[in-house]
């Protein structure tokens, strides 16, 4: 009895969504994608994210904003993170060829490719999931850092405390790494009551700050 034939692709392979480089852009469409072929970069990061709002209707990232993104504090250069012309450029291309935008735009410096890239973001659900929840994850711990390079002693005796990267990616590993300091680092963003507020002043009711957690632990890594 003749058996019919079998595919050699199993069911869960033939479901995988394959993503390939476009022929006329050159760049990846889907978001995570681009991300990963790019190695991860911040600066890809967040060119694909300008103009993006998130599901709740909120700029996902302002990168003129003066507190954060277009501000050097230490160690944490702008120039780490923040996209150069070229990134904006090849943003701008990828997202012509998504939204199928075929007139020029004569956009040639930077502040003109961040004004571009603002009035034509792309919508796909997946994609602006994708970018709020990771340039979320990477503001927090770029305000983490800074917090601590912001209140690192500055005299003498201090001075080579916080020299080049290795604090710093011990300070990240402190707040990242175990379920239960993720938990205290996302509510220290939380509004504070009118108790919680009245409770700072008290030497017997004070909370105990994420801080003096996070502190503790990074002494307990230099043993």
């Amino acid at each position: 009895m003749n058996s019919s034939p079998t595919s050699s692709v199993s069911p869960s392979d033939s479901e995988l969504t394959v993503f390939v480089q476009c022929k006329s852009c050159k760049q990846y469409h889907d978001c995570t994608e681009h991300y990963k072929v790019n190695d991860h970069s911040n600066k890809t990061l967040l060119a694909m994210a300008v103009g993006i709002r998130s599901p709740t209707g909120n700029v996902v990232v302002d990168l003129n904003d003066e507190t954060l993104w277009n501000k050097t504090v230490g160690s944490s250069k702008k120039t780490d993170y923040m996209p150069t012309k070229t990134h904006l450029v090849r943003e701008m291309k990828r997202r012509k060829c998504i939204l199928n935008i075929k007139t020029r735009t004569g956009v040639k410096d930077k502040s003109s490719l961040l004004a571009w890239l603002t009035d034509n973001p792309i919508d796909a659900p997946a994609d602006i999931t994708f970018l709020t929840d990771n340039v979320l994850s990477f503001e927090r711990t770029l305000r983490a850092v800074r917090a601590a390079e912001e209140t690192a002693p500055n005299d003498r005796n201090h001075a080579n405390f916080w020299r080049g990267q290795e604090p710093y990616l011990r300070l990240i590993h402190c707040i990242l790494d175990t379920p239960e300091m993720r938990r205290k680092f996302q509510q220290s963003y939380a509004a504070l009551t009118r108790e919680s507020i009245d409770a700072r002043n008290s030497t017997e009711v004070a909370p105990v700050s994420f801080w003096i957690d996070a502190a503790e632990m990074f002494r307990a890594t230099n043993n």
